[in-house]
């Protein structure tokens, strides 16, 4: 026999029958594992397991089972299965290919977009780093300047102290020890104001990102998602192929075929709900937070069976949270909290989710179910708006989030809020030019958007979280005429931190509103050319511009708003035989009131006047905003409606008031009455002006002038020219605004420090800082105690809060009503001395011409025929051009205020851009060419006139530059005749009235003392120092405090005084004035010879005056 080996051909999978861990043949299978099983695997694995089988029983069951079956015929389906399936898929490379390259050219594509984007907000955001910038290193180089004069004045008394221990005598000594003192006091208070006050300290810039760049880098992970579209192959598919290869053989006995589930959940939501949460504080009990559920119905399987759930959480887009094999029992397990997200995303966020089923963990799950996906937090209706100036829109906000709360009770839910605020984004500032950076233009903050609320935060309660916020937004009135709709952004942002859980984050924090566009349109343009005038003698113009007179003397109301508490009432009295002049003004802004006044006697026969006097009746310094230049007073209202007067002087009637002007705002439209008008809606339109109290409607015509004006004199309860106005005590209520300003870039914002302003009367704000506001005046508060001096004539007006604020006022006498309506104006037809109608309408027009260019009066929709005619008449009336300097300087301003109005005038073009990135242009706008040649007197020849106003040269003064600075003020008084007593007053300043041409006031003063021996002798040279300028007719004298002596040092002084006298270039000083400091019950002093006499204290005397001070207090105040 021969020895050949061989060849065993094993059967086909013959050495899958052991064990890969045992290397023994297979006995038994473990239904519950799904495992075959060696006899080591049953003793080391198995042992415990109930469900093993012989490996016999279970390949019976699977040869006799379908699926084998179906095996066997889906090979040879396979076969020709994949030849196909191979020949498409050849085809698919190139198209892959194509793909790929389409996509790549649309990245690019979007990349150069972002990065343009980019760029341009880039640029922009170093145009606002320079601008903080130079502003830091201003503030710190200012600080530095006074750190260096403190260092200087150290030097400075340092020296002087060695000096003193050289050479000085005592008195020296003293008085030079004193001075230090006082400059080493004064520098302490200034390093305490720079280290307290929180305005200076270590300068450091930050930045904040904005949440919309950081959340495009948080969320935005990808460009897009490259998805592969998949076209079933011409074959058949898998699934008819019946291999089931994903499906798990089932080789228990009792069942024969186990595929995964053929079931599947019909439909998914997210829901969101308040769920119960930890316990915060114990006596609320459990808190409330929100929770997402991903909301299905359970499946079962046709033998009732349940089946176990697999859930995903998606936010943004982006895979978040995978629960898998969870019991529908237990399905509350897999709900998204506020403690998995928090801290991770922020609303407003899109959140969706997806389910699939498997019969059991590590079984295939079955076919995913998503959800539609839920936007959670806060969004508006749409994102766009446009609204008118003064007109009101709403803005809804839906929510989708509902509000936690520390506790679970209705009553807690009610009192859970949290609060959104309103702000408009740091983005939107434009400042194109480095000096056009400034909020103010005119006497309006420049805006876009008021809101009709008290605050400007929204509360967001956790028991009506699912009811819409509506914002009721305002179009802003900027009192300028727009050449194009202006473009704002309101946004919408909460707060830092959560109100109820201390520190905690809370699912509201940090939500992320996209910004809300709204186009403002402009309403204003409507009033273009449209201003009320009073000029003397006095001529009118409504505020749509019909002229027509009034010669009768009186209190009458010129401008009235019909539902707010806005009045201008003007005071007329006889200037001429047959002329009225304006002689007092007083401006009612709700229960605070502006008065000046010229006059204090006015009957049918003549008006006595005196220099102005000024006093502001008002507790409330935002009650209107107040300009002063010269002798021009600017007066704004909280709606926005401008009063403009002044008390020109040279033209033989300085005291008068020379024009009175009424510039209304948008909110008087169809809303105003008085001696300007009514104004009309839309366009100008004079048949309407002379509205009566009634609403009743007369014909503007002459024959109506007389009527109309004794419609709108005054009633008692209507006259301001009193001590205590009724006006003044009654009760307003007003609908309240609020400025929402720019969104600060400061995180951790308080809501109470945000950049806002409420309790506004109209939707808009006045600027506050000008050059004189109200406290710039004598100011008192309507309860203000007013004493009659000794000659009886005047009226002494002291300040509640300031007992050395006192001024002298004249009583005021106007005689009856009766009387003055009586009154003839009788008019000479006949032209005076040499004057012809020719020769005045030469003389008128060629003045008038030359002030006021035809280009000004085009751009500023005025004419000048009307004032011709009204200097024509007064030449005619008085015999002279008294009152032509009036008539000019009235069209002037009327042209100022409309040009300055006109933003389309103040378009510079061809600007250059500049090495730090900022845009100028030096060239004038034709807006400031033309406001160039509007000053009065053309400056007198000493001084430029910019934008309507002189800059006078260093010399000279006054509106029109007309004074030389080196005369001093003449015919100054001190109120109550230089007396000061000591037990109403502190006696540390006084009041000067006069008239005062330059803001620059030196006071001079030298102390004197009165001894119990009747000699008095002055202790002191003339010192000089500052005053303090209040307005053109009132200054502040401090009176240096080397008088505070105690009595006790020198019994023998029993009073002392000073004698003052001023300059305007510090140099040149008028005449003295006196004030005597004494204790009015003790001593008698006459200022004549500066003498004293002690007066007996009489018990009955004293009771007397008592009795006299309570019935006097009781009449002013009760």
């Amino acid at each position: 026999m021969s020895s050949k080996k061989t060849k065993i051909v094993k059967p086909v999978g013959s050495d899958l029958d052991l064990c890969t861990q045992h290397r023994e043949r297979y006995v038994k299978y473990c239904t519950q594992h799904d495992s075959p099983c060696c006899t080591k695997c049953i003793a080391e694995i198995h042992k415990s397991c109930k469900e093993v089988i012989s490996l016999d029983d279970a390949v019976r069951v699977f040869k006799g089972s379908v699926v084998f079956k179906k095996i066997e015929n889906g090979i040879v389906l396979a076969a020709k299965n994949i030849k196909q399936i191979r020949k498409e898929n050849e085809t698919s490379v190139s198209v892959i290919s194509e793909g790929k390259t389409r996509i790549e050219r649309e990245i690019q594509q979007a990349r150069i977009k972002i990065n343009e984007h980019l760029d341009k907000i880039q640029d922009h955001m170093s145009k606002e780093l320079l601008e903080v910038t130079n502003k830091a290193k201003k503030k710190s180089s200012d600080l530095n300047g006074v750190i260096n004069e403190m260092e200087r004045s150290i030097v400075k008394q340092q020296s002087k102290i060695d000096k003193i221990k050289k050479d000085a005598i005592d008195l020296q000594g003293f008085l030079s020890i004193k001075s230090t003192e006082a400059e080493l006091d004064k520098m302490d208070k200034t390093v305490n104001s720079i280290i307290n006050d929180g305005e200076d300290g270590l300068i450091r810039i930050n930045f904040n990102l904005d949440p919309a760049i950081e959340n495009l880098a948080l969320i935005t992970n990808c460009f897009g998602h490259v998805t592969v579209e998949i076209k079933p192959f011409l074959s058949k598919s898998i699934e008819e192929i019946s291999l089931d290869l994903q499906k798990t053989i089932n080789t228990q006995v009792k069942q024969t075929e186990v595929d995964f589930p053929d079931k599947t959940i019909t439909k998914a939501e997210v829901i969101v709900d308040l769920v119960p949460g930890p316990v915060i504080l114990l006596p609320f009990g459990f808190s409330l937070s929100t929770a997402f559920t991903c909301k299905f119905n359970e499946v079962f399987g046709d033998d009732g069976g349940e089946f176990l759930y697999d859930v995903q959480w998606f936010i943004n887009g982006q895979s978040f949270i995978l629960h898998t094999g969870i019991s529908y029992s237990n399905i509350g397990s897999t709900n998204l909290t506020e403690n998995d997200w928090i801290g991770k995303h922020t609303l407003n966020m899109i959140v969706r989710c997806s389910v699939r089923l498997r019969y059991n963990v590590g079984l295939t799950p079955g076919h995913v179910v998503n959800s539609a996906s839920f936007s959670a937090g806060i969004y508006p209706e749409k994102y766009e708006y446009q609204v008118a100036e003064k007109e009101e829109i709403e803005i809804k906000l839906f929510n989708s989030m509902p509000v936690g709360c520390v506790g679970h009770k209705d009553t807690d839910r009610k009192g859970c809020v949290y609060k959104l605020r309103l702000a408009q984004p740091g983005y939107q500032v434009k400042c194109k030019e480095e000096n056009d950076c400034g909020i103010c233009k005119g006497t309006v903050q420049e805006g876009d958007l008021s809101f009709e609320r008290a605050d400007c935060s929204y509360n967001v309660t956790s028991a009506t979280w699912d009811q819409p916020l509506i914002l009721k937004v305002t179009g802003y009135i900027n009192g300028q005429y727009d050449f194009k709709d202006r473009t704002t952004y309101l946004r919408v942002l909460s707060q830092e931190k959560n109100f109820y859980i201390d520190g905690d984050n809370f699912a509201w924090d940090n939500v992320v509103i996209p910004d809300i566009k709204i186009l403002v349109s402009d309403g204003e343009k409507q009033l273009s050319g449209r201003v009320c005038e009073s000029f003397n003698d006095p001529h009118f113009y409504t505020a749509d511009k019909y002229r027509w007179d009034n010669y009768k003397p009186g209190e009458y109301i010129l401008y009235r708003h019909k539902t707010k508490p806005y009045q201008v009432n003007a005071l007329y009295g006889l200037c001429n035989v047959a002329a009225s002049c304006n002689c007092g003004v007083a401006i009612r802004s709700g229960n605070s009131m502006f008065v000046m006044r010229t006059c204090d006697y006015i009957t049918q026969y003549e008006t006595r006047t005196h220099s102005p006097t000024i006093e502001m009746r008002s507790c409330d310094d935002s009650s209107m905003i107040i300009k002063e230049n010269g002798g021009t007073y600017t007066v704004t209202l909280p709606i926005g409606t401008e009063i403009k007067f002044s008390t020109p002087s040279g033209w033989g009637h300085e005291h008068f008031i020379g024009y009175i002007h009424v510039k209304p705002s948008i909110l008087d439209v169809e809303n105003s009455e008085g001696l300007c008008g009514y104004v009309s809606s839309g366009s100008k339109d004079t048949s309407d002006d002379f509205t009566l109290r009634d609403g009743t409607i007369i014909d503007t015509t002459e024959d109506n002038w007389e009527t109309f004006a004794e419609e709108w004199r005054v009633r008692d309860n209507e006259r301001f020219f009193l001590d205590h106005p009724i006006a003044l005590s009654q009760d307003i209520h007003l609908q309240q605004y609020c400025i929402c300003g720019e969104e600060k870039d400061t995180p951790g914002t308080s809501l109470n420090e945000f950049a806002y302003k409420c309790g506004l009367e109209g939707p808009l704000q006045n600027c506050l800082a000008q050059t004189a506001d109200a406290g710039n005046f004598h100011t008192t508060c309507s309860s203000s105690r007013r004493k009659r001096s000794v000659d009886g004539h005047h009226i002494i007006t002291k300040s509640l809060t300031d007992s050395d604020d006192i001024i002298d006022n004249r009583e005021m006498y106007i005689a009856p009503d009766s009387e003055l309506s009586a009154v003839e104006t009788k008019h000479n037809d006949e032209w005076p001395g040499d004057w012809t109608e020719i020769k005045a309408r030469e003389v008128c027009q060629s003045r008038i011409t030359k002030s006021i260019t035809d280009e000004i009066l085009e751009t500023s929709h005025t004419q000048s025929d009307g004032y011709i005619d009204t200097c024509m008449f007064d030449i005619r009336l008085a015999g002279d051009t008294r009152f032509l300097e009036t008539t000019i300087s009235s069209l002037q301003e009327v042209a100022i205020s409309e040009i300055s109005r006109n933003m389309s005038l103040f378009i510079k073009e061809n600007t250059t851009e500049n090495e730090n990135g900022t845009t100028s242009n030096t060239k004038k706008s034709i807006g400031e060419m033309l406001l160039g040649g509007l000053c009065s007197n053309n400056c007198s020849n000493n001084g430029v006139c910019q934008k309507g106003v002189c800059i006078c040269n260093h010399g000279f003064g006054k509106q029109d530059c007309s004074e030389d600075l080196t005369l001093p003020p003449r015919n100054i008084t001190v109120p109550m005749n230089g007396i000061c007593n000591t037990r109403d007053r502190l006696c540390a300043k006084t009041n000067i009235q006069g008239v005062f041409n330059s803001r620059n006031i030196t006071c001079r003063s030298r102390h004197m003392e009165i001894l119990k021996d009747g000699s008095w002798s002055y202790i002191s040279d003339y010192q000089t120092y500052d005053g303090q300028y209040r307005n053109s007719y009132l200054v502040s004298c401090a009176l240096p405090t080397a008088r505070r002596k105690k009595r006790s040092i020198s019994e023998s002084v029993i009073a002392d005084g000073y004698e003052i006298s001023l300059s305007t270039d510090g140099n040149n000083f008028g005449d003295s004035v006196k004030i005597m400091i004494y204790d009015l019950e003790c001593f008698s002093c006459y200022m004549e010879n500066n003498t004293c006499t002690q007066l007996v204290r009489d018990k009955s005397l004293q009771l007397i005056k008592l009795v006299e001070y309570l019935r006097q207090y009781v009449d002013e105040n009760y």
